[in-house]
């Protein structure tokens, strides 16, 4: 009778479930993870055999610009200096993904932004979103949450500019960071 029930047992139900359950229903899942993992590995592969395909794989490019707050009572209260190198991996002809790394610093405190961002550019602009993790180096090693990135700009020969806003998720317009760079590109 025991066994019967351990049988019919559904997962969630807070009923006792049998271990052949556990084993099957764990398999289905691993099975959904590795199907959704190689699907990112097939997509990844694709787009890097179009990036191979190109004339220009890569660009590296050193930025410097400067920063500031938005939103309440700090609303451009102070400035701070931005420096970094950014990668640009050209999927296709229109898409580049971003991986960069920004040091902020307003000359007492340095924060460190880890962030990767998927650009679509045309004839002389771009414009991207992506994530940031702020790292505080300074005051204490620790990690922030991830922050949403937008940015847009002019993409020249050698040259870059742009603008960008980083916020929270839950107040994206409300409260934030404002910030533009110059890049060089090489």
């Amino acid at each position: 009778m025991e066994t019967e029930k351990k049988i019919q047992a559904e997962p969630g139900s807070g009923q006792k479930t049998g271990f052949w359950q556990k084993k099957f229903f764990g398999r289905v899942l691993m099975k959904r993870k590795l199907l959704m993992v190689m699907t990112v590995v097939l997509a990844v592969w694709m787009g890097t055999g179009v990036v191979f395909a190109q004339d220009r794989k890569t660009e590296i490019v050193l930025n410097v610009g400067t920063i500031t707050t938005y939103g309440g009572e700090l609303t451009f209260a102070g400035f701070a200096m931005a420096v970094g190198p950014q990668l640009n991996l050209h999927l296709t002809k229109g898409f580049m993904l971003s991986p960069e790394a920004t040091l902020l610093t307003d000359f007492s405190d340095v924060v460190g932004l880890a962030g990767v961002t998927m650009n679509y550019f045309g004839k002389g602009f771009f414009i991207g979103a992506g994530t940031v993790l702020p790292v505080s180096i300074t005051m204490g090693l620790g990690v922030g949450e991830l922050l949403p990135k937008v940015h847009l700009g002019y993409h020249g020969r050698k040259i870059s500019l742009s603008i960008y806003m980083i916020s929270s998720f839950n107040e994206f317009f409300r409260y934030g960071l404002l910030g533009a760079n110059l890049g060089y590109r090489f």
